[in-house]
């Protein structure tokens, strides 16, 4: 059964490793105020946020590096794209189970948005859940791969896709 009406918000993290990494850690902080009182769980789904932090950073640090020693380019301003995905009012919540089968669907449509196969993306992905009252998925997804600036991870095609999902 496909899941009508998601909400789901892009947002660029800024401040390149630092702000990889205070986001990172917000999202696996249970104790954050954010999450005291309103979230009873956060499940991983996919990937550890330290090894997906340092492989975003290293990527996109070596790609800079590359272009100051080369042609050129513009700097990488941001090491990661953050979606969440809230699932409308009335909507059961799913089990640990259930979010790691929707988390797999959505991603293999987010990477073909990107043009890149599931392998490709291995480790240049996070996914976790927040359980709450309105639970919700947070997808980190970097935005250079093997050398590669992925343009298309902070377009609106994505998150079309993340959608339809």
């Amino acid at each position: 059964m496909a899941i009508k009406n998601w909400f789901v918000r892009s947002e660029r993290l800024h401040s390149k490793s630092s702000g990889l990494i205070t986001y990172g850690s917000y999202l696996i902080d249970k104790e954050h105020k954010n999450h005291k009182g309103k979230t009873t769980a956060i499940h991983d789904i996919y990937g550890n946020v330290t090894n997906f932090i340092q492989t975003s950073a290293r990527e996109a640090i070596e790609l800079d590096l590359k272009n100051a020693q080369g042609k050129g380019g513009r700097p990488v301003d941001s090491y990661a794209q953050s979606f969440v995905l809230t699932l409308p009012d009335g909507v059961h919540k799913p089990s640990r189970e259930q979010w790691k089968a929707i988390t797999k669907d959505v991603l293999i449509d987010a990477f073909k948005k990107l043009n890149k196969t599931p392998e490709e993306m291995r480790g240049h992905f996070f996914a976790n859940v927040h359980d709450q009252k309105n639970p919700h998925l947070n997808i980190l997804i970097s935005k250079v791969v093997d050398g590669q600036s992925l343009r298309a991870v902070n377009q609106v095609g994505i998150i079309g896709a993340m959608k339809k999902s």
